[in-house]
């Protein structure tokens, strides 16, 4: 996790490099599909007649058909669409999604299944997880006004690509458009929250702990992975969580009782504020939900920035920045800070 924020731009050239380089346009059934885009291929396939009528409605088909740029799409079948209209109130399918508010909705949540600007094939992503790579989906809107892309995180579980913890990838390469690569899944990637990333990624494993089983009278997985505001207790999305590794939560021995432990977990938490890295200038002081900060820059080793927390330990470095989720952003942090 130290090197996120250093390596991933580099992974992704290396990721558009592989794949450019070996793009014959031959996907996993052997078939050459030259002139095909992923708008043609939607289009002409039954399985994925939901997902075509859901991009025009959309106006992906489009954006999908573009051959000047390519594009990773992970596509959910009919099956997956249709149950995840139905879990969510539109037991008429995308004849319920009327509004410009519904649709605007269902926009975002296909371009979470879309990486535009690159053709990630299923090597490259099995040769680079686990890793985040930003999405065409957008989140809140930053501290300077700015919509910033939503991150995606994929690993390798079990022999299968698995994307935010919990979709599998059930056919990798399953069609290669000349304008992208499409892997089929079976299930629709919901907008990822907070709760979503910390969850899905093995590094956060005692900070999601300390969350739940050890502060079990504070529910913070539903304080975090709320989206809607106006919350009773004042603490609405979007959330900016200075988020300690496993390295950094080895290093608090023993770790604290719950009421202490509590209130160490909410000063790492930013209420109402999306605060991603391009945000920060040095010498800021924000206020977190349970007292101040302070943050710096540079950081020590490279590292972008580093933090002073309450109790007035300084130099903790911020270590990767900016995984977006759709109600707040994610910052790793080296150590656990204090109030």
């Amino acid at each position: 996790m130290k090197l996120l924020s250093k390596i991933l731009p580099i992974t992704l050239c290396a990721l558009l490099f592989a794949s450019c380089s070996d793009d014959d346009n031959t996907d996993s059934l052997g078939n050459n599909n030259t002139g095909i885009t992923i708008t043609n291929f939607v289009a002409t396939n039954e399985n994925y007649s939901l997902l075509a009528a859901a991009l025009q409605a959309t106006g992906l088909d489009d954006i999908l058909n573009n051959t000047n740029t390519q594009y990773t799409v992970f596509a959910p079948n009919n099956d997956a669409l249709s149950s995840f209209l139905t879990a969510n109130g539109f037991t008429n399918g995308l004849a319920d999604i009327d509004t410009d508010e519904e649709i605007a909705l269902v926009r975002n949540i296909l371009l979470n299944h879309v990486i535009s600007g690159a053709e990630l094939k299923a090597d490259a992503v099995i040769a680079s997880a686990p890793a985040y790579v930003k999405n065409a989906a957008t989140g809140p809107a930053d501290f300077t006004g700015d919509i910033p892309n939503l991150s995606t995180y994929y690993a390798v579980i079990d022999n299968n690509v698995v994307i935010n913890g919990g979709v599998t990838v059930t056919t990798p390469d399953a069609f290669d458009a000349n304008n992208g690569i499409i892997h089929a899944i079976e299930e629709v990637i919901g907008l990822p929250t907070i709760v979503t990333f910390a969850t899905a990624d093995p590094n956060f494993s005692t900070l999601v702990s300390a969350l739940t089983s050890l502060t079990p009278a504070t529910d913070f997985a539903s304080i975090l992975g709320r989206t809607m505001g106006d919350n009773s207790d004042d603490i609405d999305p979007p959330f900016t969580v200075f988020a300690p590794n496993n390295d950094a939560f080895s290093m608090v021995d023993p770790i604290p009782a719950e009421a202490p432990l509590t209130d160490i977990l909410l000063h790492h938490v930013i209420s109402g504020a999306n605060i991603v890295s391009g945000d920060l200038t040095d010498g800021i002081s924000t206020t977190t939900l349970n007292g101040d900060i302070t943050i710096n820059l540079p950081g020590n080793d490279n590292n972008p920035a580093k933090i002073t927390s309450g109790n007035g330990t300084m130099d903790i470095d911020i270590i990767a920045v900016d995984v977006q989720a759709w109600n707040g952003v994610i910052h790793v942090i080296e150590s656990v800070l204090v109030p």
